[in-house]
């Protein structure tokens, strides 16, 4: 398969969003701020824009200092069109389950059900990176995103 086929694209994109949302989920976000672009937005669903890696790493930190919270985000029916020798947009759906605690706590539906559009780029050193991410919101439960 040559490295740069829609399949590797869309496969690379793929292992992003997974590593991505692990380091989210498992690490607290700690170099979340590493998988975008210098200039990376993130739109989140509740309508707060952070431009910038400092912008997207200290929101990670303030959710750390918050206290306990377990997170799962899942991503399902991922799509990658418009894909360029460096650029690829991703279409795909969040579903976020979370809970302030530690496991093992109550399980309940997902806090929110999204569609995410993200504006992909790939860095000099091959590597795909988020420069444009936007979280529109299509279910939302009783607690709050931490967004």
């Amino acid at each position: 398969m040559e490295l740069s086929s829609p399949l590797a694209i869309r496969m690379e994109i793929d292992a992003l969003l997974a590593d991505y949302w692990h380091d989210v989920d498992h690490n607290w976000g700690r170099t979340a701020h590493a998988f975008y672009t210098e200039q990376g937005v993130f739109e989140s669903s509740a309508g707060r824009t952070r431009e910038g890696r400092a912008a997207i790493q200290a929101f990670y930190t303030d959710r750390h200092a918050r206290g306990e919270r377990v997170s799962r985000h899942l991503v399902c029916n991922l799509r990658v069109s418009e894909i360029g020798e460096r650029s690829a947009t991703a279409r795909w759906v969040l579903l976020l389950h979370a809970a302030d605690g530690q496991p093992v706590l109550p399980s309940e539906p997902p806090i929110l059900i999204a569609d995410v559009t993200d504006r992909c780029e790939r860095a000099a050193d091959g590597r795909w990176q988020i420069a444009y991410r936007r979280i529109d919101a299509l279910f939302k439960g009783e607690k709050a995103t931490t967004a």
